[in-house]
């Protein structure tokens, strides 16, 4: 079995952005099992769109799947890119169909 590494860079909208505001105020912990993730990278957004900056952050996260991981059902505030640099992961949508 191999294990999958994946490099997530994603722009986050979080509460600067009052996207905290339309969530629950307590959210639930995400279920996650034989998964390793470590933040490589975090920074305020700057450049043209000048009411955006410094409310917008760019972060890159590398999450490491042992064989068998799991990560359970869960949203994100802000777009993002995901790459598998190594290894596959098989994604289950809510109907059950595998990609």
């Amino acid at each position: 079995m191999r294990t999958a590494v994946g490099i997530y860079v994603a722009l986050l909208l979080a509460s600067t952005l009052h996207v905290s505001a339309q969530q629950p105020a307590a959210t639930p912990a995400v279920h996650m099992q034989g998964v390793k993730a470590a933040m490589k990278h975090e920074s305020p957004v700057e450049g043209f769109l000048t009411p955006l900056n410094a409310k917008v952050k760019m972060r890159a996260t590398e999450v490491t799947f042992e064989p068998g991981g799991l990560v359970g059902d869960h949203l994100h505030a802000g777009p993002g890119i995901r790459y598998v640099s190594s290894g596959e992961l098989t994604f289950v949508d809510e109907t059950g169909k595998k990609r």
